[in-house]
């Protein structure tokens, strides 16, 4: 996982120096709101976080975090192409990873017991899971190589979504 997450990182040597000098001048500040992120993280931990836990702090988090990004770095370029083929990537390995788990499972059944309700199981999550690596696949070899895809509102709504893993 943690090879398919470094490319993530590549977009600091697209930003200009100068971006990155106003960037630094907001650290002090960036560090307070990392610190209300924190603080949500350990009501997580400590098993706290609840349905009556108020989420108003944290909306005000990623409302600053928007604001800052869209004025210091939103004109800077990013290979949208490469980031869904990163998101593809990312899949196909979860995939694996329960592939191999699976088998795992399946190799500590007893002999005999192929028709038990884990067996079942693994029957079914095989072939789930190689529904989604055959949809996975399609949706990688589906992103363009020759132009850059295009990013709408709505499209950024659902990847901010999904970027929080």
């Amino acid at each position: 996982m943690l090879t398919n997450r470094l490319p993530n990182f590549s977009a600091l040597g697209n930003i200009s120096l100068e971006d990155l000098a106003r960037l630094a001048q907001l650290q002090p500040e960036m560090s307070s709101q990392e610190r209300v992120i924190d603080g949500y993280l350990e009501l997580l931990r400590q098993a706290r976080l609840d349905a009556e836990t108020s989420l108003e702090n944290m909306d005000k988090v990623v409302t600053y975090f928007q604001n800052v990004l869209s004025v210091n770095i939103s004109a800077d370029s990013y290979d949208t192409s490469a980031w869904v083929q990163s998101v593809y990537q990312q899949i196909m390995t979860c995939i694996t990873w329960c592939k191999v788990n699976m088998q795992r499972i399946s190799y500590f059944l007893k002999p005999g017991l192929e028709e038990s309700d884990v067996a079942d199981f693994v029957r079914t999550l095989g072939n789930e899971l190689a529904q989604c690596e055959q949809l996975a696949i399609k949706g990688g070899k589906a992103i363009p190589t020759d132009k850059e895809l295009k990013l709408t509102p709505q499209a950024c709504k659902f990847a901010f979504c999904f970027s929080w893993y």
